[in-house]
Parts: structure tokens; C-alpha cells; sequence
């Protein structure tokens, strides 16, 4: 290899390769030289046949020692080659961003709800997303699907909410629709895949009643559960323990024997509405009834109708969970729904679940605990329940009288001193 020799610039030599040329001539490699917080550096600056010269290495030279004196940019060309990759790599960024802006910009409210279903599918059930399927074909792709998601807005969401009542369909059914839109729209917002405020903040809602006015009370429980004892034992057993555990439809049609605990007394329900697994303490009569039915496999359905069918099925790969037969059968029979035509007054299973927490409300329970073990995701769902406490009401202010009469006699033992009112 040959010898690095000096050249007219202090600090800059070169190297003439033995085999590479620069035309007819033996090609150059250029290199610096300086002292660099006490330690001598040499450097390639690069080759003749590159472009580089020994001018050329004498002005980055001067650079890297002006930078020095100055405490500010690259000192070595190491410095600079790592301050050259970092810019490259701002920019490659800047421009990924500019071009993600311009697609988020772009994107339809298509391709958000398909990203927002397909993540869902991790934890929801079939059930949930077909139903969310089925809203967003019926109403809100023929509205908004191909349409850019930012030009979607509160007026526009207004329209869509009227053809969904104009077509007689429901106010909770225009509802579920808007909370299916804000929903996407909130989770694609929180991906970054979507900028701005929700239109839905912004737009008028229909309003409408929500509040179930009627529930079992408990002679018609006894009635119904006397009933099915006597025509159908499967559905008694189903009905009971809906009864006395709160649970939804799905969550018992679903339940299986290995999350049956004999040992501490709880049902533990793992397919819920909310996707959070909870215990509900079995009662006595629940206890007995579970006690009774033939135990099979652990992953075996625990509740069986009478032709040792579950009281679920699933086709196409969408569970369905239908009011049991005997059930419906029970409220014609003892005419639980004669003379009531509002679906609010109206008796239906899930009337078990709400007769269940206004049972437990009524008898005190702290509603933090019905929460837990109703398994409501928030306690707004105790805004249905605000006009079934009355004896909660009445210890309250049996309890505010009470303070003050208290505070009565004391002052009749100890008079509290009172303030001189000046009088001009």
C-alpha cells in the first residue's frame, strides 16, 4: 500500500492508489488530520476520481476546527456523515407524516369502520358484531361510505337521523346508529387515523324514554317460575337463576359447568356484554337448582332445554340467543302482558334482569355493589333505576330530620354563641 505524503494544505494528505485510476493517472484518496479533544484524528474525505481534492478536505477542515472554537456543529466527519443521517432520516419522516396526513385526509368513513370492526372482532362477541354490521349496511354505509369522513358533519348526521325515523323505525334505533358512528369515529381518533372533534358533539339527538316502567314484581315471579316448573323443568331452571343472578340471556345460555364454583358459592359468568368476566354468589334456591341438574364435562353448557339442545345456536358463525319458548308460552298463559302495549311496560326476559337489581336497590344494597354484580359498565345505568328507591329516599331523610333534631337539644344544653348584628 502506498505512503500517505503532505500536500500545500497544513493538514491534508493524500494517497495515490496502486490499482485505482483517475483516468491515465493513479487515482488519489484524500485524508485529514487534527486534534480532537486531545487525541489526533485522521479522516478519508474520499477520493480524487469522487470529486474530492485536497482543497476540497482543507476547506471541510476549516470548517470542523471553526465549529470547535465555536462549541457548535459537526468537528469531524464522522460528526458530520452522523448529522447528514440524522437529517435524511427527519426528512424521510417529515414526508411519511405529510403523506399520512394526506391519506387521513382522504380516508372514507368505509375504511374506518372496517378497520374499527376488525379490531372489535378481537373482543367482542358475533352476536355484538353482526349487530354493529348490520347498522352500518342498513344505515350508515348508504350515507357515508364512500364519502371522505371529514366532510361528514352534524347537519349531515341530522339527516341521516331523520330518514331513520321517517322510515318508522325506533328513536333508540336512530340512537344505536349515531352511537355506532361516534364510536368508530372516537377509536379511529384515538389511532391517529382521523383529526377533529366528532360531529355527533355538535348535532341535536332525538330524545327519547329509555327507562323500563315495569318489571316483575314478586307474584308474578312466583307465578311465572310456578308455571314452568309444572310445563317445562329446562326453562324453570334458566329462568330461576336469571332471577336471582341478574345475568343477560347470553350470558347463561353461554354459561358451562367449569364455571360453576360449588366451593365458594358463585357463578362466574366469562361471555358478558362488556367483555369483563364477573362473580355473582349463588342463592340458596340457585345453589340447590345448579345441585340438582346431572354435571357433565367442564366445557359442557350448563343449562339444557328439554331436547338437550342449549338455549343458543349458531349459524354462519353468528351466535343467536332467542327468548326461550316456554318463557314466551308462560307470559300468554298467565296473561303477564295483557293491556300493556309500550315496550317499556311491557314484560320480556329481560325484565328478570331489571326486577333483579330493583329487588337489591330497594333492600338497600349500595349501588357501587349492584354495579359489580349486575355488571353495568357505568353507573348511568342507575339513572333507569332512580324512581325504584323510595325507602333508600326515606331513611335519607329520616336520617336529615333526625341531624337536625339533634342538633336542637344541644343548643338547648349548650347555646352556640351567636353573632352580634350591627344595626346603623
Amino acid at each position: 500500500m502506498a505512503q500517505k505524503t503532505t500536500t500545500r494544505f497544513p493538514g491534508v494528505r493524500c494517497r495515490k492508489s496502486t490499482t485505482r485510476k483517475h483516468g491515465i493517472r493513479a487515482d488519489e484518496c484524500f485524508f485529514i488530520r487534527r486534534r480532537v479533544d486531545g487525541k489526533v484524528v485522521e479522516e478519508s474525505c474520499g477520493w480524487l476520481s469522487e470529486g474530492m481534492s485536497a482543497a476540497k478536505a482543507y476547506s471541510l477542515l476549516s470548517e470542523f476546527k471553526e465549529n470547535d472554537k465555536k462549541g457548535d456543529g459537526p468537528r469531524t466527519l464522522k460528526e458530520l456523515r452522523e448529522l447528514n443521517a440524522k437529517r435524511q432520516a427527519q426528512a424521510k419522516q417529515a414526508e411519511l407524516e405529510a403523506e399520512h396526513l394526506r391519506k387521513r385526509e382522504e380516508i372514507t368513513f368505509s375504511e374506518l369502520f372496517d378497520a374499527y370492526s376488525a379490531a372489535g372482532s378481537v373482543r367482542k362477541n358475533s352476536k355484538v358484531l353482526a349487530t354493529e354490521q348490520g347498522r352500518y349496511t342498513n344505515w350508515l354505509a348508504p350515507a357515508f361510505g364512500n364519502k371522505p369522513a371529514k366532510h361528514i358533519t352534524a347537519i349531515t348526521l341530522e339527516k341521516l337521523q331523520a330518514e331513520i325515523l321517517e322510515a318508522g323505525r325506533s328513536p333508540q334505533t336512530a340512537k344505536h346508529v349515531i352511537d355506532l358512528f361516534r364510536a368508530t369515529w372516537r377509536w379511529a381518533q384515538k389511532r391517529k387515523l382521523i383529526i377533529g372533534e366528532c360531529p355527533v358533539a355538535n348535532m341535536e339527538r332525538v330524545k327519547f324514554k329509555n327507562i323500563k316502567e315495569r318489571w316483575f314484581t314478586p307474584s308474578e315471579l312466583t307465578k311465572l317460575l310456578n308455571w314452568l316448573r309444572e310445563e317445562d323443568i329446562s326453562t324453570w331452571r334458566f329462568v330461576l337463576c336469571a332471577a336471582h343472578t341478574g345475568a343477560r340471556l347470553g350470558e347463561l345460555a353461554r354459561l358451562t359447568w367449569q364455571h360453576v364454583d360449588f366451593m365458594e358459592h358463585q357463578v362466574n359468568f366469562v361471555h358478558t356484554k362488556t367483555g369483563k368476566p364477573r362473580s355473582v354468589p349463588m342463592t340458596t334456591e340457585v345453589y340447590k337448582m345448579l345441585s340438582d341438574i346431572e354435571q357433565r364435562g367442564p366445557e359442557d353448557t350448563v343449562f339444557l332445554q328439554r331436547n338437550n339442545l342449549p338455549f343458543f345456536n349458531i349459524k354462519k358463525g353468528i351466535l343467536k340467543t332467542d327468548t326461550p319458548y316456554y318463557f314466551r308460552k308462560a307470559l300468554t298463559a298467565l296473561q303477564l302482558n295483557v293491556g300493556y302495549t309500550n315496550n317499556n311496560t311491557k314484560l320480556n326476559f329481560h325484565s328478570l334482569r331489571h326486577s333483579c337489581a330493583t329487588t337489591l336497590l330497594r333492600a338497600g344494597i349500595d349501588p357501587r355493589t349492584v354495579q359489580e354484580l349486575l355488571g353495568w359498565s357505568t353507573m348511568k345505568m342507575l339513572e333507569r333505576y332512580a324512581h325504584v328507591v323510595p325507602a333508600a329516599k326515606r331513611d335519607a331523610m329520616a336520617a336529615l330530620s333526625k341531624g337536625y333534631e339533634q342538633r336542637k337539644e344541644m343548643e338547648k344544653v349548650l347555646p352556640f354563641p351567636q353573632k352580634k348584628i350591627a344595626h346603623n
